[in-house]
């Protein structure tokens, strides 16, 4: 009626169709399972951090270390066994981890970038939680400290 009445023209008229929402994408399925899986992954690697430093300070209070630089134990000797025997508990998990993955099939992981996105970020996290290691086993003197504090400190890391 406006449209006739602003155009002075009565054999005008506006037509309107009414056509359907288009479909939605389906629905994502949220797997609450994964969530929970990588949350105790990751207090498995934080113990594992943990217990190398408290094997590191174990050796400081009982003077260990000290024992084997008399017996001729070089302390880069004494370090590089540390970071060989520590990163291979890391590549150990690292390799659970993968099968874990290929057993779960969870679609975005298994593509073969994801697989090496997911390898490249473990080995580099593992040398860099190695190395943080031996830096916070400078902090402790006592073993009973590190047991009491150092995995929940790692958790909220």
């Amino acid at each position: 009626a406006m449209l006739q009445v602003v155009t002075n023209n009565l054999s005008k008229s506006i037509e309107t169709t009414v056509v359907p929402l288009p479909p939605r994408s389906p629905k994502l399925d949220i797997n609450s399972g994964l969530y929970v899986s990588l949350f105790i992954i990751a207090l498995g690697l934080a113990n594992i951090l943990s217990a190398f430093i408290q094997d590191v300070v174990e050796d400081k209070e009982i003077r260990a270390r000290h024992q084997l630089q008399v017996s001729g134990v070089a302390n880069e000797i004494y370090w590089l066994n540390f970071f060989t025997v520590q990163f291979s508990i890391y590549m150990i998990e690292l390799v659970l981890v993968l099968i874990i993955v290929a057993a779960v099939q969870v679609d975005s992981l298994t593509t073969g970038g994801a697989i090496f996105c997911i390898l490249v970020s473990f080995i580099i996290y593992a040398t860099l939680m190695v190395l943080f290691g031996f830096l916070f086993s400078h902090v402790f003197s006592k073993r009973s400290t590190v047991e009491s504090t150092m995995s929940t400190i790692l958790i909220f890391m």
